[in-house]
């Protein structure tokens, strides 16, 4: 086996492999987007169904859940803001009721995963140590099995208050077809649309352009007029054997392979 042949099967080899993993790996970015303002309602784009957290939240000043991590920690309230001693006004998060760690109005979702549910919500605009705000993320996960259970789990980095809320209520709820999401208007192509479109006009510009020289200027006729013809009636061969020798460990087997 020459040199050029063992390269060809190489890279059609490995193009073969990283475009099966490429296709294979892409997941589509999901959003949850807050219901007519709502800090603690949204609703997925892709219709999946929404989040509601107002089962496990006050609606009467106070916090639904205090004294997380002990010593009258920290307080939170998904949805309302509330009044803890000092931590007044529009809060989401207090620590021990002294400092307001995270604004109720800044909640922003993002989603992690959505098979089980997971994703956290961002409140910023937090009280300000030497001109720095605090932030406070609590990671939601959904567990069917539990009513509410929430911890305090790092502070990192510093002024950044990461709490954990696992609960039933963080699981999706379907979403009824009316309230389901349309899909977005407009021509929104994904960037591998884009380059599937480009290898498409590529392939056939090539094809174009090569059988229109074959036939003017080499006068070929029939299956020669095909740009590169011996090349492309070989890539089966040349692909199946070019997967053979990934598989053997980039070695050699029997006779179908030639020292370079």
């Amino acid at each position: 086996m020459d040199i050029i042949t063992f390269c060809s099967r190489l890279v059609l080899s490995t193009i073969a492999l990283v475009g099966g993993l490429q296709y294979g790996s892409v997941v589509r970015a999901v959003n949850c987007n807050p219901r007519d303002g709502s800090t603690c309602i949204c609703d997925m784009d892709d219709g999946l169904g929404y989040l509601d957290l107002t089962p496990i939240s006050n609606n009467d000043g106070t916090a639904f859940f205090t004294n997380i991590a002990g010593d009258g920690g920290f307080s939170y309230n998904p949805c309302y803001s509330f009044q803890d001693n000092k931590c007044q006004n529009n809060v989401a998060v207090c620590q021990h009721g002294e400092v307001v760690c995270g604004q109720q109005s800044t909640a922003k979702f993002t989603i992690t995963s959505t098979s089980p549910l997971q994703a956290t919500i961002a409140y910023g605009n937090g009280d300000e140590q030497k001109g720095q705000p605090r932030v406070a993320n609590v990671a939601i996960s959904c567990d069917p099995t539990k009513d509410h259970d929430i911890t305090f789990t790092s502070e990192a980095p510093g002024l950044t208050y990461n709490l954990a809320l696992t609960s039933k209520y963080a699981c999706l709820a379907p979403a009824p077809t009316s309230q389901r999401p349309r899909k977005p208007e407009g021509n929104v192509l994904s960037l591998g649309t884009i380059l599937d479109i480009c290898a498409v006009a590529a392939l056939l510009l090539y094809l174009s352009m090569g059988s229109a020289f074959m036939f003017v200027r080499r006068e070929a006729r029939g299956r020669e007029v095909l740009p590169n013809y011996t090349f492309w009636v070989a890539i089966p061969g040349l692909v199946k054997e070019g997967c053979l020798f990934i598989l053997h460990g980039f070695k050699s087997r029997g006779s179908s392979y030639e020292k370079i």
